[in-house]
């Protein structure tokens, strides 16, 4: 009997890794920052290859930014530069704060506390 709930406690186990696992494959990758909404400011559109954030597996963001944004611009990580990030369960932790994320049909959405003015930002695969 003993073994048998061995058994079942490991299998239980190995999935919850493997799904961290798969959930932080799906956010590697180079993503095209296409849109920025922030409270009542005014809806930030960029066109793609503009502002790319790459996620590599070393839980870093290459942040490449081919454009001058404006002072006002609600745009994160609005710098080139390399940033840090961590994964946990559905939320991602970027340089000391926290986004809800989740990926839909090519597209990556990460938002900070949204119903209190907080940004939302889409992102489609970069080409």
């Amino acid at each position: 009997m003993k073994n048998i709930l061995f058994v079942i406690l490991l299998a239980f186990s190995s999935c919850g890794e493997n799904d961290e696992i798969d959930q932080s494959n799906q956010i590697i990758g180079k993503w095209s920052l296409v849109n920025v909404m922030a409270g009542f400011s005014p809806e930030e559109i960029y066109d793609s290859g503009i502002i790319l954030w790459e996620f590599t597996s070393e839980n870093q963001i290459l942040v490449e930014i081919n454009t001058e944004l404006n002072e006002s611009s609600n745009v994160p990580l609005n710098n080139n530069g390399t940033y840090n990030f961590e994964l946990i369960e559905n939320k991602i932790n970027i340089e000391d704060i926290e986004y809800e994320y989740h990926l839909d049909n090519g597209h990556l959405i990460l938002s900070h506390q949204v119903a209190s003015d907080g940004p939302r930002l889409e992102f489609i695969i970069a080409d």
